[in-house]
């Protein structure tokens, strides 16, 4: 019995110890990217399987390459559909944006859980407005 206890004891433990050196990772990945803020990753709470088979478990938005005429180009989209970009509250923006920033096509951003929506549309939407 105490024999059990003890290797159920070290086998948490070694679960624990593997958990937090994956955290660890995880953050050092972050303040990595976060050293750059035109780079945001924001973590998928509900990873969801998009068209390709991939699991979408993290949405990378990278402004770095982000030139005005893709913003030109946008605009455009966005008055065809009857929208402007000067509307950053506006959803039908803010996905574009996103959608732009982290080559993920708008149908399988739109396929997120209202949360995980919701925080990548703040984090781009916070992007621009604090730039």
């Amino acid at each position: 019995m105490k024999t059990e206890n003890l290797t159920e004891q070290k086998n948490e433990q070694v679960l624990d110890q593997q958990t937090n050196e994956q955290l660890n990772d995880q953050e050092d990945k972050n303040k990595t990217e976060n050293e750059n803020p035109e780079i945001i990753t924001v973590q998928i709470k509900r990873p969801i399987e998009i068209d390709d088979g991939a699991l979408l478990n993290e949405v990378k938005l990278d402004f770095t390459t982000m030139t005005g005429s893709q913003i030109l180009k946008i605009d455009k989209e966005l008055r065809k559909d009857g929208n402007s970009f000067n509307d950053l509250w506006n959803q039908a923006v803010v996905l574009k944006l996103a959608s732009r920033a982290s080559g993920i096509i708008e149908d399988d951003l739109e396929k997120l859980h209202a949360a995980d929506f919701l925080e990548v549309a703040f984090q781009t939407r916070n992007f621009f407005i604090l730039w």
